[in-house]
This record gives C-alpha cells, structure tokens and sequence, in this order.
C-alpha cells in the first residue's frame, strides 16, 4: 500500500537523469534508505528506491515514465512499499501495488483507462465490520495473539492478531459491535507507554513476517488430483513449480484472416508485422516469440455471449507450436489453431467455450449469421495515385499556375525549382504551359506552399495517351464494374489495356457503359476469331495504376484476386452492386442454387464475409483447382429479394433466379438449423397443453414435436420462431424458466447460427501462430470463413479443490485476456465444501504484461505478504504465482535499465537470491501469537509457482533455477495435451521430495484389504516403477511389437496402460471424476496393485496374457473414477471382490490354461 500523504515534513529531491521506467534523483542521497518510497510530486508516480550512491539514488517508478522532465520535484515517503492488512482482503482484486482494481474501475468508468498517479487506498476507510472480542482488559497480549475475530466471508473468520512489534498489557478493548479497519478497537500499556491499535495493519512487503519456528511439512496439501496427491505430493507449506511451455497458448495459423470493424480483412500475420514494424521494441520471450503492444486503435469484432459488437485490440503475439487442429464444418467452414484455442460451442441451451482439442465430431460450433458493419463512404485518394500520372484537367492546371504565380511573388522560379528539387526547365515547361506536370510535382509544390491538395480529376499517362477521370469515391456503377472486372476480367501486359471477356453481349455492353459513366474512357469491342470469346478493352495506362491502387494484382489476377478492400468498406448498398455484377460474370443459378467458384482462394475468403455481411447463409467447397460458395433454397431467395429491392441493372442471368423467387412452394433450408435440447422440446409439449389437455402445438398449428422428440430431426430456426409464437398466442402452463431459454436462444441466434463439426484432424507440424488480445469479450471473428476465435484447469482445480483455508492467487505478467479469464473463471467457480463462491476465500493480485516492469516485480511479494498475514492466523494458505517466468523478466528487463553484467540469457547474476527470496517464505510454522486458548497458532504457506520455459525447455535459467528451491516438479507436458491426456503431467520427468515427510499422515487412513498388504508409500512406488518400465519397454515395443515380448513384460506394458487411462487420466468437468478424496485414491491405486500381483500368479500358473487382458472387469476399473462417487467406497470394495473371484474362476476353468 502507497500512503504518499503519510510525511507532513518530506526531504524533496530532483530528476536528474530518466531512463525507462527508472529515474536517477539528487538531493537526499544522504539520508535515504533502500527499498523506501519516493513520488514525483507534479505526476504523483511513485518509485521504489533500488539503488544508493554519494551523489544520487536509482528509482525505479511504479508507473511508465513518458513525457517527464529533468528536475521535475521529487519527495521522500520515509517508507518501503507496504501491504494493508485488515478484514476486506479477500473477494478483493489487486494490482500489484496494492490499489483495489474493482473500485478504482468504478472511479474512471466513462475515461476509460486508468490515469497515471491515480491514488487510492487498498481497503475501505468507511466499511463497518462486526468485531466480537476474545480477550479482555489485563489480559497480557504478546506479538501475533489473537484479540478478536471478524466475520470477513461466510467461509473465512478474520483474527484480529497483534502486530509483530506489539505486547503488553490490555488498558482497554472495544466491546462488541461494528468498526471501521481504522477504529480504535484496543490499547496496549509497557513500561508506562501506552499504545492505540486498530484493524488495520501494515507490513513491507520485502520483509518476512517472523515466527516462532519453522517445521517439516508432515500433513499433504490435498488436491483431489490423483496423479499429484499419490505420485507427486505436495506437504502443506511446502513448494512446487509447475512449468509449461509458452508456445502452446490460445493462438490461431499466420494465414488467419480477420475482419476488422470498418469492414476490412486482414490475415493475422500481416497485422502483427504491421505494428512490429512501428515498434523499437517488442516484448520478446525468445527469438520466435514476441508481444507488441497496438497503442493505435484496432477494433475487431467481438461476440458478448448475445450479440457481436466492436472490441479493441490491445496486443499481439506471435510464437510457435509443434501441432495445430483443424476442423471442418457441415457449411464447408475451415479453421485452424492450436489445440487450446477455444471456440464457441452451442450445447443445446447456452453458447460455451470450448478448447480445440476437447471438441467433438457432431457438436455445434457458434458462427456469425450477420456481421452488422454499417460501411462508410469510400474516398478515393490521388496523392495514393502513380507520382508519374500527369495531370490533364485545365481547372487543376490553372490553379496550379495560380498558385505558381503566388510563390513567385517571393521567391524567384530558379530558387522555387531547386526548392522542390525539380530541374528548372522542367519546372519552365510546366509554368509555361509546353508540358503537362505530374502528380510528384504537384505534391512537391503543396507540400512546399503549405497549401491544401489541389483537387484533380483527370489524369494520363506519357506521350499522347487519353485522360481518364479520377473518380472522388466509390459510387454504384464503379462497385458494379469492379464486380464485373473480379469476375471475367483481365490486365494484359504493361501497355496491353484492360479487357473483359464474355459470351454475352448484354454484359459486354454494359460494362461499356459503366467505363464511360464512372471513368469517361471509350472501349474497344473485339474477338480474336470464331473460337474466341468475344471482348471489350480499355486502353489506358493511368486508369491501370488507378485498378493497381485499388489492390488488383499487377500479374496472376487469377489466383490472386481479392474482393477490393474499398468494397470490403463500403455500405450493404454498394456490396449489393458488386454482387450483382459478380454474379453475372462468374455465379450460376440451378434448381434451387445460386452458385458462384473462383480460383483464387483470397477471393473466396472476400466473397463468404461478404454474404455474412448481408446476413445470407451458404456453404463452401473446395473441388479440384476451384473454391466454391453456394447458397441453397430460402439462401438463393434471399439474395434474389435483396438484388430484386435494390437500385440494380437486371442482367439476363438473374431472370431464373427472379422467376425463382415468385414461387410461393417451400424453399429449402437446410443450413439454418437450432439443435435445442431435446428435454427443452420435451418439456414443452409435456407442458403446452390447454385446458382439455390437448396438445396446443399440435391441435392449433398441426406442429409434431414428436418428430424432434423422437426421431432426432432438429428444428429450424423458423420452427423454433413458430413455437415461441405459439406459446405467447396460447398461454399454456409452461415453467417460465423454460420460455425465457427459448427467448434467449432466438436471441441468441439473430447473430449466430449453429454449424456441426464434420472433421477434426490433428496436424504435426512446426508451424508459426498469433494471437490477439482483445478487450472486454476476449474473442475475434476470423477464419477464412467468418467463425469466432477466442483468445489452466490445473490452477482451478486447485484453488477449487486444495484443502488450504485462504487462496492468494498472483497473475504476474499474464496477457489480458488472459487475466481476465482467471477473474471471470474464478467469480463462476462454488467452493464445493460451502456452496458459496469461491471468491471468499481468495485474494487475487491482477499484474498483467502490459503493466510497468516494476509493479509486475512487487506484485510476487505483495501477495505472498498478504498470504503470510492469513498465515499467521492459524490458516493453511496457498499461494498459486502464474507465471514466475513473466516476473523474473521484469527482473531481465530492469537489470538492463541498470546497465548490469547479464548472466546467462540476458537475466540478472541475482537472479537465483530473488527466486530463493519468494520460495523460502513457504512454510509449516508455529506462529508468533496464541489463540483464545492460550495454545499456540499453527499455519502453512504452500507456493505452487507455474514457470512458463519457452518452447518446453527445462534447462532455461528460469525454470532451471527454480528447480533449485522447490521440492516438488510437475512437469507439463505438451504431448499429453494434445493426446488429451489430462492433467498433463508427465510421471518420468516430476518429482516430489515430501513423501518421506506426509507418509505417516497416509499411512492413518490406509484402507484394510486383508488380500493385499501395501501401503500409500508402497504404492506410489509400485506405480512409478510399472511406468519406469513401460518407457524402457516402449523403444522394444517399435521395434519388434508388444505382442512379441515375454508375457511378464505384456502384462507391465498393460498394467501401465490402466494406470495412465484409469488413475493418472482425470476430468475436472467431470461431476464425479473431478476430485478423488484420500480413501477413493488408495482403492483405485490398490485395486491396479492387486490386479498385477494377482495376474504375475496366473501366469506362473499358466494361464495366457490374453485372457487377463481380456476379462470385462477390466472396463469397470477403467471407470471408476468417473462412475463411483467419494462417498461410494463400497463399492470399490465390492468392484475388489467381484476381480477376485473373476481370477480365481479363470485359475480354474478348463482350457485357461496353456497347454504343456
């Protein structure tokens, strides 16, 4: 907590010198202490003294330093950066200096961001809290005793503790009642001195909090995770590190286009080296990764869970991945990303996210049904024109002449033409009228004169070529030429001209007059000979460079086309005039389809956000060298009315489709489909019955629900509108709960529309990828056809599931979204033991990436300071840290501010003390203070720090480093991932150090099968040594196949096989499966240990490995974990019986034995 107003006498200094976010400063060097505040009063930025000199100190600002200045004032605060500890802590969310993020975004809702200076305190000054007493006056008090509690949360009472510098005797104790945190609440007397004391209390947060004494970790954190609470288990107080890779994020392939809100699309990759480009410097990972910040405004599209609406872009990254997925739709929709990409999901009732790997053939992903971007007019530009074009238009040129004739009153024409750095003959010849000037000229002149762009409207190229008119913006006839042109049309070398061809003459001539109305040129009619296609050709140099500006390739034009951008922008009204002239070059009317195929993938990308700029469903294709979009039935009709309503030319190519659209017969709609919960449909025709008791859907309005109920067909969108209608025009008893769903699922789907997973393929593959972080909804539209695109369970589940007390959870240096998703997830988390939100007993610390390198530094220690105090309770804390490897380069990055020696890849040589610092706080302690007992506190502070080494690799210093401090490693590992292993901890690369120390713990609540005498030690190690195994036997295997290995060594590589499919394989969506208590654990471990010892006798006995391998118990055991509940041992047990006598009947039937 910073209190800048804490000093009414302040020692002032002065910049001397401004480097980043550090700032030298002269003028109390003398007096001052390391790690004290300052604060630039004019700015009120607060620093942290890192650095002490004879004639300066080193600070380093909490807050970025842009537009400082030398000398600017600055005031000593007397004190190191200190948490406030008081009830109000927990639910709370905080930055890494401690300013409460909730309220302070209530303080600037309508700016926008958050002001630099911005001062507030941690915790209210003017909340009451219920305060009950526990001691009373006389009681001697010493340092950490308990003096009374307040009820912070339902789940968390909060000790009030005396500080660890207070004792003595109680002159006087608040009674019970409702306080604020600054409230004198009670007073210590020593030695004749006297002390007030409220709630609340400050502690530095580089300082320690003492106790008594420190002890072995003897009881486990229990997670519920199986593969951590038996494999590699953690002792409460003690340390682990969880790493995993960078490269294996939320990211999308570099060919992803992206649509943004003016209507433009770019692929992902382009945007990312746009903004690289304009930056000095990105935040670098390593040399494939990198975050640059997009300080420009980049609005997206953005999906709210309702509707899509504008978000901004803040960020992108770019960073490697060894696989990615691809997945194909019913409509033909592609899309391409990496396993943990989410998208959105339609399970029946609600949108959902989704990652890529855990998604399904059959279900529905969430796609636009209508980009709403309302387009602006679109502005030609000259000064983006060839500078060689010249000018033809006799109203430019005398205002040219004019504007000569101005200058020339102060400056004489050989100065102007040297000036300009044109020749001066040159400059004659256009004076004087002998020769037309160019548009280089002209800029040269403006620029010079600081005079507006004259305007121009006609231009020509060299020698005696015709003028064509400039056009000032996009009109209707030029969006329909344009549409002709991408179709049918060509450029034929570098002064061949511009030609069309096509077989009908209706269009020939249209597009003859569409060049005289939009560009005032003439064409040339044309057929090279009978067999030809018929042609009209302009010939004109300077209308090429206008058709190159608007982004028509130069060579190739077949293949890479595009729709222009100036068409992507415009009003629905002009992609309507495009369409119709596309349409009429290259689309194709059949039956009940409007079809249109281009060899250019580009274009086809164009084409699709198009239609869903206009709201039209349609499907894609690839067949051979062509890409195809069609639209089927109600489609083909709604294009037809729009076309048919629209100011057009009616070419004879639409007549079929017009004729089409006079019938009144039902149209085709199978795209647009509502795959609703059939409990939903079956509720409503169970409940949508009139007073008689007749069905009201089906007696009203002949509707069969029986036929979505029963026969599994799924309602379309415009069946579902009809049931709702039905509904409200009837009235029925209908559970209102149930009518409100069906409301929001129409709502939902005037934006989205619902498309089945067809194919999912899992591509191995290095491949580049990108992500962009967006505001507020966290997710993009993009694809190469319109689809939206999001932008660690492992941490959820802990925080969900450990039996720690109090969860301070610390994101440091994460994205944004990421953060963001962290907060969101864990407000939507219920703590199972309570039923409340599991926000009561969490303190989150929020630092993201685009945070000053400084606060992103303090907020690893503010949190373990705050966990610490809890801790001092009598409390098990855990604090979970993600990502240390993002703090440790802020360490980087302020090491090379300082000018310091740089260790190994650039990280500071103090590197390993600042980790040891943060790691040696953990701990099982004995606490300075007594309870009202009289008897001594106890609490733990248990670090889980996930490390993020690039590319996976555990030898980098960060990750390396750590390994040093923990006791425990859980390895992440990518593979597992993407085989949908979770959690993906790899067994042959963790570790734990704690088993010695908690096996007494396990041992106490063993469980008593007489038919197997192992323990929870014994059978941890049984288990890593059947892996162990497995994976010295795998390279065997690849060689000569399992079936031919010696059957002992059959039945290890099955026994490791149920291992990792039925005890380390654990969902944590799962009702059931997602937390396995202490007993339920040792039954499924044991009931694999007795399966193998028993099946080693069987063997010896004769019987062959695939009998064993092939008893249907087997699948039962597989299942235990998500079938039999925590409290359902029994059944366990019985499951442990029925194997048994499974084995002994196959020990003695006939024929299971081999033959000798």
């Amino acid at each position: 907590m910073i209190d800048s107003k804490s000093n009414s006498h302040p020692e002032m200094g002065y910049i001397s010198a401004i480097k980043g976010s550090l700032i030298k400063v002269k003028g109390f060097e003398n007096f001052v202490r390391l790690h004290d505040l300052v604060k630039i009063v004019k700015y009120n930025i607060v620093g942290e003294i890192i650095q002490i000199y004879s004639d300066h100190v080193v600070v380093q600002c909490y807050e970025n330093t842009n537009n400082l200045k030398l000398r600017e004032s600055v005031v000593y605060l007397k004190e190191p950066l200190s948490m406030e500890l008081a009830p109000g802590l927990l639910s709370n969310v905080f930055d890494g200096i401690q300013r409460p993020l909730e309220i302070v975004f209530k303080e600037i809702k309508g700016k926008g961001f958050l002001e630099r200076g911005f001062e507030i305190k941690p915790l209210s000054r003017t909340k009451k809290w219920k305060f009950i007493p526990k001691k009373k006056v006389n009681d001697i008090i010493k340092a950490g005793d308990i003096l009374g509690i307040t009820p912070e949360t339902s789940l968390i009472e909060h000790k009030i503790i005396a500080p660890p510098q207070a004792n003595g005797k109680i002159t006087y104790i608040a009674e019970a009642g409702e306080y604020t945190i600054t409230d004198e609440i009670y007073r210590l007397k020593r030695d004749g001195n006297e002390v007030s004391y409220p709630m609340l209390q400050k502690w530095p947060i580089t300082q320690n909090r003492p106790y008594k004494k420190k002890d072995i970790p003897t009881e486990p954190l229990i997670t519920g995770i199986r593969v951590i609470d038996l494999l590699f288990p953690i002792g409460k107080g003690g340390t682990v590190a969880v790493p995993g890779g960078f490269g294996t994020g939320k990211c999308v392939l570099a060919d992803t286009p992206i649509i943004l809100s003016n209507g433009e699309i770019r692929e992902i990759k382009d945007i990312y080296d746009f903004y690289k480009s304009k930056e000095k410097k990105s935040n670098l990972v390593k040399e494939e990764e990198s975050l640059i910040e997009i300080k420009e405004k980049l609005e997206v599209i953005s999906f709210n869970k309702v509707k899509l609406k504008n978000g901004n872009a803040t960020h992108i990254y770019r960073g490697k991945t060894n696989k990615y997925i691809k997945i194909k739709t019913r409509s033909g929709r592609t899309v391409e990303l990496t396993p943990i990409h989410k998208l959105h999901i339609f399970d029946g009732q609600n949108i959902v996210e989704k990652s890529a790997l855990d998604l399904k053939i059959g279900e529905y992903i969430a796609v636009p049904r209508k980009i709403n971007i309302e387009g602006k007019e679109i502005f030609f530009d000259i000064n983006h024109m060839d500078d060689s074009l010249r000018i033809a238009d006799e109203e430019a040129l005398i205002k040219i002449k004019i504007l000569i004739r101005t200058l020339k009153k102060s400056h004489k024409l050989k100065d102007l033409a040297e000036s300009i750095n044109i020749p001066y003959n040159v400059f004659l010849s256009y004076w004087q009228g002998t020769n037309k000037p160019t548009l280089k000229f002209l800029k040269k002149l403006v620029q010079f004169s600081k005079t507006s762009m004259i305007d121009v409207k006609l231009l020509k190229a060299e020698r005696q070529s015709q003028p064509f008119r400039f056009p000032k913006k996009l009109n209707k006839e030029i969006a329909e030429w344009l549409g002709l042109f991408v179709a049918d049309g060509h450029i034929k070398g570098k002064y061949g001209g511009v030609y069309l061809y096509n077989t009908s003459y209706q269009i020939l001539n249209r597009f003859k007059d569409l060049t005289q109305i939009a560009f005032d040129l003439t064409t040339e009619y044309g057929q090279d000979s009978d067999e030809r296609t018929p042609y009209m050709c302009i010939r004109n140099t300077a209308f090429i460079k206008f058709l190159h500006m608007l982004g028509i390739p130069e060579e190739n034009k077949t293949y890479e086309i595009k729709v222009p951008q100036c068409i992507l922008k415009s009003p629905e009204i002009l992609l309507i005039q495009f369409l119709n002239g596309y349409f009429a070059g290259d689309g194709w009317f059949s039956k009940y389809t409007v079809g249109f195929s281009t060899a250019s993938k580009n274009l086809h990308i164009g084409l699709s956000y198009l239609f869903s700029r206009l709201g039209i469903l349609y499907r894609v294709s690839k067949k051979k060298n062509s890409y195809y979009i069609e639209l089927e039935g109600k489609r083909s009709i709604q294009l037809a009315s729009l076309l048919k309503s629209s100011d057009i030319f009616v070419y004879d190519k639409l007549l079929p489709l017009f004729d089409y659209l006079k019938k009144n017969g039902k149209h085709f709609n199978g795209l647009d489909i509502v795959p609703i919960d059939i409990k939903l449909i079956t509720k409503i025709k169970n409940q949508g019955r009139d007073a008689q008791g007749h069905n009201i859907f089906r007696k009203y309005e002949g509707i069969r629900l029986d036929n979505y109920i029963k026969r599994n067909q799924i309602p379309s969108i415009s069946m579902l509108e009809r049931l709702y209608a039905v509904i409200n025009k009837y009235k029925p008893n209908i559970e209102q709960k149930t009518i409100n769903t069906i409301k929001k699922i129409l709502d939902i789907s005037k934006n989205i529309y619902f498309d089945r997973i067809k194919e999912i393929k899992v591509i191995d593959k290095e491949t580049e990828v990108y992500d962009l972080t967006v505001e507020d909804y966290h997710n993009f539209i993009g694809g190469k056809q319109p689809v939206l695109l999001h932008n660690t369970v492992i941490q959820q589940s802990l925080a969900k599931w450990c039996n720690a007390d109090v969860i301070v959870f610390i994101g440091c240096g994460e994205r944004g979204n990421e953060i963001a998703d962290v907060l969101k997830q864990f407000a939507e988390i219920i703590d199972p033991k309570s039923g409340r939100s599991l926000l009561e007993r969490i303190v989150l610390i929020a630092n993201t990436s685009n945070m000053p390198v400084s606060a992103r530094e303090a907020s690893i220690f503010s949190g373990v300071t705050i966990a610490e105090y809890y801790r001092d309770m009598g409390y098990d804390v855990a604090v979970l840290a993600d990502s240390t490897s993002r703090w440790a380069e802020s360490l980087r990055e302020i090491s090379g501010l300082l000018e310091e020696m740089p260790a190994e890849e650039g990280y500071p040589a103090y590197l390993p003390s600042k980790l040891s610092s943060f790691y040696e706080r953990a701990g099982n302690i004995t606490a300075l203070g007594r309870d009202e007992r009289g008897e001594d506190l106890k609490g733990s502070l248990t670090i889980i720090g996930s490390v993020s080494p690039p590319a996976g690799d555990f030898s980098e210093p960060v990750t390396a480093t750590t390994k040093r401090f923990v006791q425990a490693f859980w390895a992440l590992d990518a593979s597992l991932a993407y085989s949908k292993h979770y959690p993906a901890i790899n067994w042959l690369n963790s570790y734990s150090n704690y088993p010695d120390y908690i096996s007494d713990w396990w041992y106490e609540r063993d469980i008593d099968w007489p038919e197997i005498d192992i323990d929870w030690f014994e059978c941890r190690k049984d288990f890593n040594q059947i892996l162990s195994k497995e994976n010295e036997l795998s390279n065997i295997t690849q060689l000569i196949g399992e079936e031919n290995l010696p059957e002992e060594q059959q039945l290890i590589m099955f026994i490791a096989r149920l291992i990792r499919n039925g005890f380390l394989i654990q969902n944590a969506f799962d009702d059931i499966d997602n937390y396995t208590d202490s007993k339920k654990v040792m039954g499924q471990a044991k009931i694999i240990i007795l399966l193998y010892q028993k099946a080693l006798e069987l063997l010896n006995e004769g019987v062959i490995i695939e009998d064993i391998m092939d008893l249907e118990i087997i699948n039962e055991i597989l299942r235990i974990g998500s079938t039999i509940k925590n409290d359902e041992f029994e059944k366990i047990t019985q499951l442990k019986n029925k194997l048994l006598e499974r084995l002994e009947l196959m020990k003695s039937l006939i024929g299971s034995r081999r033959k000798k």
